[in-house]
């Protein structure tokens, strides 16, 4: 069936002089919905017609004599048709380039948002101090599909894909790209622009670990996803080959810890002059994590902040060790509060659901939200089975929390015995060992919560960190 509009229409008023792509966009349950465009002559006949599938963008071959132009509809089959909209022009709905407002580009894998808090906190630490500091950058996520523009506490964050990358440095206003989490993905754009563009890398932890440094996760996969894990390995192992073996005076690299360091180029077997990184440790804002003085009752309350998603942050060892403290006689008079999320949530903290001092949250929280966390216990157990610094753990002992973690990769150069208990990893009675002797030692508590946040403020604050990576953006 075909059916067609009253009018009859000019070019001009179908915006068919210059322009002669077409799509109508719809909703049909039809066999086939197609859009039909008669072409008149000055006196109204017929010269030609055109037939498009509907929901396709099409461009039609307007005879140089048309001068009217009649509408209509081919209905295939039985259904029902809803019309959302005829576009005539060559709209593109992809966006071409950015447009920057800065001079430096952030680029990132992930950026935290409302419905997700725990996506690169440490990024947006960064970027809130640098915009404090009167430092302004843009924010690039990038992704294989869709293009978002979106806000987290007043922080713009484009997304897209890596044309638009490319497109948006090929405009050349950026001459500085700042990049958290690199990949494949973003080098196969920043290579192209390497002789112009200064580009920093931020090094973080599992996007240069080969596989055996994580292990640990093996144990719950299956040999199929095993062989995939040690294919990502190898490819990652070749990518900072390619991209460490590339000098080049506008590359440069900052790692956030010593340890991580050596341990990553040592595991590729690379080496780097000195003059081609920098160590910078990630920032703890002194000014959402405040230090406030800790009564000794709060040594009783026992608080875990962690995400659940891997094994790496050993929330199972916790759990443990709150059931070797349930045999204790002075167990009752602890409180304990578990929070997070993530796909071992449950499973973990299942065993924890028969004693009523053990709180258990599962959901994440803002950063507002963790010191208030943070205000109302004494005690942060996070143990862990890899860390290149462990922000939660320093934003607990920076509010005045004593940390009770584990003596493994970098933990030593950012914590020890004067102001945390480290124990020995893979122990979850030393963990409750731990607990207990704060207990019964309240004056020791006080004395390591002091210390803690002393550690902290004297080597993740504003000037260790921020300043430095400043002066290093606008060097």
């Amino acid at each position: 069936k075909y059916i067609y509009t009253d009018k009859v229409f000019t070019k001009e008023e179908l915006n068919l002089v210059t322009n002669s792509t077409i799509n109508l966009k719809s909703i049909s349950t039809l066999e086939n919905l197609y859009t039909v465009f008669e072409f008149q002559d000055i006196n109204g006949n017929k010269i030609s017609h055109s037939i498009n599938r509907a929901d396709e963008k099409h461009t039609i071959a307007i005879p140089s004599e048309c001068e009217y132009v009649k509408f209509g509809l081919k209905l295939v089959g039985s259904g029902k048709v809803q019309i959302e909209k005829l576009i005539l022009d060559n709209i593109i709905l992809k966006p071409y380039t950015l447009l920057p407002k800065s001079k430096t580009l952030v680029l990132t894998k992930q950026y935290p948002s409302y419905d997700d808090l725990y996506k690169y906190g440490f990024l947006h630490s960064r970027i809130r101090a640098y915009k404090d500091s009167n430092l302004l950058v843009d924010i690039f996520r990038i992704n294989k599909s869709n293009n978002i523009y979106r806000e987290f506490e007043d922080i713009d964050v484009a997304s897209g894909d890596a044309t638009l990358l490319e497109n948006t440095l090929k405009m050349g206003h950026y001459d500085k790209v700042l990049v958290h989490m690199i990949d494949s993905n973003m080098w196969s754009v920043l290579e192209k622009f390497i002789d112009k563009i200064k580009v920093i890398v931020w090094v973080h932890g599992a996007e240069i670990q080969v596989w055996q440094r994580r292990a640990y996760e093996f144990e719950r996969l299956s040999s199929d996803e095993i062989a995939r894990q040690k294919k990502l390995s190898a490819n990652r192992v070749k990518l900072w080959h390619k991209i460490i073996n590339k000098p080049n005076q506008n590359l440069h690299f900052v790692f956030v810890s010593e340890h991580f360091k050596d341990e990553s180029l040592g595991d590729l077997g690379l080496n780097l002059q000195t003059d081609r990184y920098s160590i910078i440790h990630n920032y703890i804002d002194e000014n959402i994590f405040s230090y406030k003085e800790k009564s000794a009752n709060l040594r009783k309350k026992i608080l875990t902040i962690r995400p659940y998603h891997s094994r790496k942050y050993a929330n199972d060892m916790s759990v443990k060790a709150v059931e070797l403290l349930s045999k204790k006689p002075f167990f009752n008079d602890l409180e304990f509060c578990f929070v997070g999320d993530g796909d071992l949530f449950d499973e973990t903290t299942e065993p924890l659901k028969k004693f009523n001092n053990v709180k258990i949250e599962k959901r994440f929280l803002t950063q507002e939200e963790i010191k208030s966390y943070h205000d109302n216990y004494g005690i942060f157990l996070t143990p862990t089975r890899m860390d290149s610094q462990g922000v939660s753990r320093d934003e607990a002992m920076s509010s005045g929390l004593v940390a009770i973690t584990t003596n493994v990769a970098a933990i030593p150069e950012f914590v020890d015995n004067s102001c945390a208990i480290v124990v020995e990893p893979e122990n979850p009675k030393a963990l409750a060992d731990a607990i207990e002797y704060l207990y019964h030692n309240p004056d020791a508590f006080l004395k390591l919560s002091k210390a803690g946040n002393n550690r902290v403020k004297s080597q993740s604050g504003f000037n260790q960190t921020i300043l430095k990576e400043m002066e290093l953006i606008s060097e």
